[in-house]
């Protein structure tokens, strides 16, 4: 009986810490791949830009809106916050938000 329970007990955790681990885990590859992509797509230096709040949303993806999000700072436009998302059908980062500014990517 306190085996069945353990293992029940167990089970529980397991399906409760999912959702965390997967946001987490999210939240290092949408670093990782944006600091790619700046560096090796858009050709900056990694001491030019910050890379600040990684961020999810489970309603955002609900809403059809972009489920995962981050904020990039560069060093010659400190008070411009420049948002950026992982587009899961291109497989690819993309800019996004209002910010019109030196590093705004129109195309």
């Amino acid at each position: 009986m306190k085996k069945k329970i353990l293992i029940i007990i167990l089970i529980l955790v397991i399906i409760f810490s999912i959702p965390f681990v997967y946001v987490e885990v999210g939240k290092r590859k949408l670093y990782k791949r944006t600091f790619n992509y700046l560096t090796n797509v858009r050709g900056y230096e990694k001491n030019e830009f910050k890379i600040e709040n990684p961020r999810h949303s489970f309603i955002n993806r609900i809403l059809s809106y972009p489920e995962w999000g981050i904020d990039v700072v560069f060093k010659d436009e400190p008070t411009r916050v420049y948002m950026y998302t992982y587009d899961l059908s291109d497989n690819n980062i993309i800019q996004y938000g209002g910010v019109n500014g030196k590093h705004f990517e129109a195309d």
